[in-house]
Parts: structure tokens; C-alpha cells; sequence
């Protein structure tokens, strides 16, 4: 899970980052856990570009979830969730482009 705003020029290498970081993660643990991707992004009020990337990745992957806020919530609120009460989810908080690095 990340937030985002005006972030159209990294979403798309995020995306990619966090498929392989997944990939990878899939390849070591197959044999005990079936691990599924999914890419939430929480969108701050964006401007239109920010947007069309979001339509198009969940277009190209299903995995891929976008919430769209009118305004900017902040990076924990915009999702609703602050943080995860489980140990099988983690936000994305900070820069888009250095997440999942």
C-alpha cells in the first residue's frame, strides 16, 4: 500500500519495483506460503496524469488497486487504514519513487 500525489512520473517503476521484489519473495517461499500480489495505492487529489497512470496499470494488472481521494489525506489517512493490524500487510509511506527499492 502507498498514497500518492502527483506522483505519475514514478508510479509506473513502482509498480515494476514491487513486482519484482514479489517475484522474488514468491520464488523463496513458495513451498510454504501462497503469497499474492496486490498494489493499493491511495490517491491524494492528483492532477488527471497522476490518474490516467493508476487506469492504465490496473488496466495492464489486475493486482493493481487504486483509491481515489479528492484531497490529500496524508500519507497513513488517505487509505484509511494508519497502519496494518496484521503482519501481512505495510504501507508504502514517503516518496513513491524510492519505495520497494
Amino acid at each position: 500500500m502507498s498514497s500518492t500525489f502527483n506522483e505519475d512520473d514514478n508510479l509506473e517503476e513502482l509498480h515494476r519495483r514491487c513486482r519484482a521484489v514479489h517475484a522474488e519473495l514468491e520464488g523463496e517461499f513458495q513451498d510454504r506460503f501462497d503469497l499474492r500480489f496486490r498494489f493499493l495505492v491511495a490517491d491524494n487529489g492528483s492532477d488527471a496524469s497522476s490518474v490516467a497512470v493508476l487506469e492504465s496499470l490496473s488496466r495492464r494488472d489486475p493486482a493493481v488497486l487504486a483509491l481515489l481521494n479528492r484531497m490529500n489525506y496524508g500519507a497513513e489517512a488517505s487509505a484509511g487504514v494508519p497502519r496494518p493490524s496484521n503482519r501481512w500487510g505495510s504501507p508504502l509511506a514517503g516518496q513513491t519513487s524510492t519505495a520497494c527499492s
